[in-house]
């Protein structure tokens, strides 16, 4: 339990990038286990390959809980089968999650906005110096967000400029590119999409 609060602290200082670990505490014995089962005034003693325990304990003044697995030795091979089984399904409903978060992720505005901070600094300076470089004035573009038109089933990237900028936008294959590219990336949206302005009240 010591070695699992340690490896729990140090996660997050060796891992950047999101990332799901199960910790699984497995204790082998050589030795035999018994399981006693107690009823009324009588009880009952029966040999057992495993056997799984709830600990709790105290580790750098915090209260922890933690399911031990004790295993006879000569057993330990079939445990691990079971551990090989258990992160298959493990890997199986993650993905399945993974999938069900991204599939119409645009059209929830509570799952755009996971990664809209990302997908707002990777476009706004590019799409900026595309503006300047038509010849049109435009101010440092900041605060592009996505509004999903329901009706025209397509992703709009709203951008405080002008009218006459978003039109440039719409008709620039290299500004059109990289927003493909970005919604690709953060939200494995490969649909339609188009500049609007976004006009601030």
């Amino acid at each position: 339990m010591k070695a699992q609060s340690y490896e729990m602290e140090a996660l997050p200082r060796r891992r950047k990038t999101p990332s799901v670990y199960q910790f699984n505490l497995v204790n082998l014995v050589d030795t035999q286990l018994i399981q006693l089962y107690f009823r009324d005034s009588g009880q009952r003693a029966t040999e057992v390959d495993e056997e799984h325990y709830l600990a709790r304990y105290i580790i750098n003044k915090r209260e922890m809980f933690a399911r031990v697995h004790f295993v006879r030795s000569e057993k330990f091979e079939s445990a691990l089968k079971d551990y090989d089984r258990l992160h298959s399904a493990n890997c199986n409903i993650f993905s399945k999650t993974c999938n069900e978060f991204y599939e119409g992720a645009l059209s929830d505005s509570k799952r755009t906005k996971v990664f809209s901070e990302e997908f707002s600094k990777e476009i706004e300076q590019s799409l900026w110096f595309r503006l300047l470089r038509s010849g049109l004035n435009v101010d440092k573009i900041e605060g592009v967000w996505i509004y999903w038109a329901e009706k025209e089933k397509r992703a709009e990237i709203m951008i405080p400029v002008s009218e006459q900028a978003v039109a440039f936008l719409n008709e620039d294959e290299d500004a059109r590119h990289l927003v493909a590219n970005a919604l690709a990336r953060h939200y494995r949206y490969v649909g339609k999409f188009a500049f609007a302005e976004d006009v601030p009240f």
